[in-house]
């Protein structure tokens, strides 16, 4: 568990940041489809990976019916989010659709960075090392995300500074369920911690197949070059694993 919670809320300053510099590319450079597909690729290996090895051995000795019911409820969230964000909001393919109005894109975004934050500061309350690493995976994630919805953004002409400030905003959003998640979750044990991890692991499996894949693909047919940098954010996290 925690041990050094100082370290940790500066730690998640890091996606943040992530966030703004990512917002801030793309109000002065508009990121071609390759690019963007191969940073979705390369940041939804990272939090596969992530998952992988550093969430779902928390689970492995636990009790199946705490896991399951955690994984369950981790799934329902993520499914309700989208329908919230497609049928209620009108946001459709998420925070990169070019289409929606200002309004509707930062909404979208917001909503996908209070849910990445909350995630984790979950992931913070398995170790710090653990946390770290998951960190670098929604970092790269974060980037992704504020390139991409500050450029759909330049299509609504909004100005240049409402972009950048709509970033500085979002990324604040981001450190608070961050920091909540940290501090709520870091005491829980037993049968509550398996189902929290569960809900985590479940919601950002979801991140990566239903959100991350779905619009890499919708940019751009399939490429077996893009497609390998999936492959290389994976290895990336699990040699920094290895060695850290």
């Amino acid at each position: 568990m925690l041990s050094a919670r100082q370290d940790v809320l500066i730690y998640i300053l890091i996606p943040a940041a992530a966030i703004v510099a990512g917002s801030g590319l793309a109000a002065f450079y508009e990121p071609g489809a390759k690019l963007e597909s191969a940073i979705q690729h390369f940041a939804a290996g990272m939090i596969f990976a992530a998952i992988a090895g550093e969430l779902l051995p928390q689970v492995h000795d636990r009790q199946p019916l705490t896991v399951g019911i955690g994984f369950a409820f981790g799934t329902l969230a993520m499914l309700i989010i989208k329908w919230l964000i497609e049928d209620v909001w009108q946001v459709k393919g998420g925070a990169a659709h070019e289409s929606a109005d200002a309004v509707g894109l930062i909404t979208a975004t917001g909503v996908n960075f209070v849910v990445d934050g909350f995630l984790l500061g979950l992931g913070f309350t398995v170790g710090v090392e653990e946390g770290v690493l998951l960190m670098v995976a929604v970092a790269a994630e974060n980037f992704f995300v504020g390139l991409s919805g500050a450029a759909a953004l330049q299509d609504t002409e909004i100005s240049r500074g409402k972009s950048i400030a709509a970033a500085l905003g979002l990324a604040a959003l981001f450190l608070v369920p961050a920091a909540a998640g940290v501090t709520i979750f870091s005491g829980v044990s037993g049968p509550v911690f398996a189902a929290v991890i569960a809900f985590g692991a479940a919601a950002l499996l979801y991140i990566v197949i239903e959100e991350l894949f779905v619009e890499a693909h919708q940019k751009l047919p399939e490429n077996p070059v893009i497609a390998s940098t999936f492959f290389i954010g994976f290895l990336a996290l699990l040699l920094v694993e290895m060695v850290a």
